[in-house]
């Protein structure tokens, strides 16, 4: 335990000496002069039984040291500041007892050290006595404050409550190593503990602001910085110990602080209050914060007042939209801004300004566009464009600034007429042919009056374009692949039909059994049949690999004399024919097993 000389206790006795005494009290000064023949001196030592340490930090100013709070023996209380104790000389700086970090309301004034009325310390040790009455646990925090401009110099908070477990010596205590389980009060600030900050958070320039709390609790496991916006409702809580607001909203933001341990419980959108932890936590003051304001400090852009026009500076153009044919027209305005650049579009309307599309390119194709006539203004603007389909051109807005072009006077006017392609070349015939009972023929020929010639695609489509007004005869054929689909089970089921035991009921086995053509199922079509299965004939004689029929013909009998049209007529006059159909047969693929993709 150690001991120190208590400045209220002395003893004094007298010897044949001169001494002069210069007792202060703040404001007051009394000097006696005393002629005394004999001066004997003895100080009674008092004992330090408790002492509470603060580690002094800056506020507005520059700040060190350590500082002692003592308790004696006799129950005297005093503050001791250390050695290292060093400040920033100032006016009217006053020394507090107080439980609040940053303000004296309801604080203990111990002394003034500055200059004037006060006793002008600002380095190294000094004791001062504290008022009788008060318990060294009273107060959680020493305050230096400038009283005269409510300036907050800096501070401190003292060590946990004094149980003679921790007292003093010349070591201060670092307030970061209390006990796991303790949370503390604390406010936020900003450098030079800057209540409120101005940025530009969209100049592109970084805007990172230091955060503070009066404790000096680094932001991580213990303490979080909560962002709210002006209705104090939480935006979201930042773990370190700076922030940088480029690019943010320009909304103001309200920064709090939470001391905590466990594990935070928030949620995005919440009041601050709704915080909780799992364990302790406090909020920080809710009436003294840090207040970000935020400015638009965007270079602001310059919408262009504009006319539009197209090639040559032409403000009329004519075009044949049912044409078939492009009709692509630039255009152009007379400060040549590149819509595709931004900040410009080009925008149809009919002849009531009425909006149809807006275009961000510098042309745009007008076929298929009806034959009414359309206009084209321009319209400079900046950030993002909106506009009501067949709504007015003047609802036409930006979030920034919009400047539509001159809408009375000089525009693009597009005029149509009606150039139908003529009826000559622009008909088409399509059909499509199928297998019988399955679906469609890949790669069948298909012939057009014996000098047009197609294939069908993976449907069985096929199609001619371009066709003028006529009568045209169509044909399919295949004539390879004649071992396609054909097996000893065809052979076995032509016989069978052959000899009454099984006959065939459809028109479609029976012309696929006549592999002769001759109109009839023989004994001489299964030679024919076993001829090509033994691979001693690529084809059947008087006869192709596949036959067609028109889709419109009577297929319903089994007589093979009934005529059967392999081919179709049809008459184009000036409508598209579409429904010229084919059904095919493999002949000798009695069963159906033929593959469907016959171009090799």
């Amino acid at each position: 335990m150690k001991v120190y000389p208590h400045p209220l206790y002395i003893s004094v006795s007298y010897f044949s000496r001169n001494l002069t005494f210069t007792l202060m009290n703040q404001s007051i000064r009394l000097t006696l002069s005393l002629i005394l023949s004999v001066l004997a001196c003895q100080v009674a030592a008092q004992v330090v039984t408790c002492s509470r340490t603060a580690s002094l930090h800056d506020g507005q100013y520059d700040l060190t040291g350590t500082a002692y709070l003592e308790l004696f023996d006799d129950g005297a209380l005093q503050l001791r500041l250390g050695d290292d104790f060093d400040t920033d000389a100032g006016p009217d700086v006053q020394i507090f007892l107080s439980n609040d970090s940053t303000s004296i309301a309801g604080a203990l004034m111990v002394a003034d050290i500055g200059p004037g009325d006060g006793i002008n310390h600002f380095s190294g040790a000094l004791t001062l006595p504290i008022e009788s009455g008060t318990d060294i646990n009273d107060y959680r925090y020493i305050i230096l404050r400038c009283v005269s401009f409510q300036a907050y110099w800096g501070g401190g908070t003292w060590s946990t409550d004094c149980d003679g477990s921790n007292g003093g010596g010349e070591e201060p205590i670092d307030t970061m190593m209390m006990a796991e389980d303790m949370c503390f009060e604390t406010i936020v600030a900003t450098t030079n503990w800057a209540s409120e900050v101005t940025l530009c958070p969209n100049d592109g320039l970084d805007d990172i602001i230091p955060l503070l709390n009066t404790d000096r609790i680094p932001a991580g496991d213990t303490y979080a910085y909560i962002f709210a916006d002006d209705n104090n409702l939480i935006t979201r809580i930042h773990k370190e110990d700076a922030y940088n607001f480029e690019g943010s909203s320009l909304e103001t933001e309200n920064i709090f602080g939470v001391s905590y341990r466990g594990t935070l419980s928030y949620n995005v959108g919440d009041p601050i209050t709704s915080i909780t932890s799992d364990s302790c936590f406090i909020l920080s003051s809710m009436t003294t914060f840090l207040k970000v304001i935020k400015e638009n400090c965007a270079t602001q852009f310059d919408c262009q007042n504009t006319l539009t026009a197209t090639t040559n500076w032409a403000t009329t153009v004519n075009i044949c939209p049912t044409d078939g044919q492009p009709d692509l027209i630039p255009f152009l305005n007379n400060e040549f801004i590149d819509p595709t650049a931004g900040h410009y579009a080009y925008v149809i309307t009919d002849l009531q300004n009425h909006i149809q599309q807006v275009v961000m390119e510098s042309s745009f194709d007008f076929e298929d566009s009806g034959l009414e006539s359309n206009r084209v203004f321009g319209v400079s603007y900046d950030a993002n464009l909106t506009y009501i389909d067949e709504g007015h051109i003047t609802t036409l807005m930006a979030d920034g600034c919009a400047q539509i072009s001159d809408t009375t006077e000089l525009f693009l006017t597009i005029t149509k007429e009606a150039c139908e392609i003529p009826v000559e070349n622009n008909l088409t015939i399509t059909g499509k042919i199928i297998a019988a009972g399955r679906s469609g023929i890949h790669g069948v020929e298909v012939s057009l009056n014996q000098d047009m010639t197609t294939t069908t695609n993976a449907d069985g489509v096929y199609t001619f374009n371009n066709l003028g007004p006529g009568t045209y005869t169509i044909k399919p054929s295949v004539t390879r692949s004649s071992q396609n689909g054909l097996s000893s089970t065809d052979l076995v089921l032509t016989a069978r039909h052959i000899l009454g035991l099984n006959k065939f009921d459809n028109i479609f086995q029976i012309i696929a059994a006549d592999a002769n053509n001759s109109n009839s199922v023989s004994a001489v079509d299964l030679v024919q049949m076993r001829l090509v299965l033994l691979g001693k004939s690529d084809s059947y004689s008087n006869n192709s690999s596949w036959r067609f029929f028109d889709m419109d013909s009577d297929l319903t009998g089994t007589d093979l004399t009934a005529p059967l049209d392999e081919v179709k007529t049809v008459i184009l006059e000036s409508t598209d024919i579409t429904d010229t159909d084919f059904v095919g047969i493999k002949i000798g693929d009695i069963n159906g097993s033929a593959s469907l993709d016959v171009r090799n």
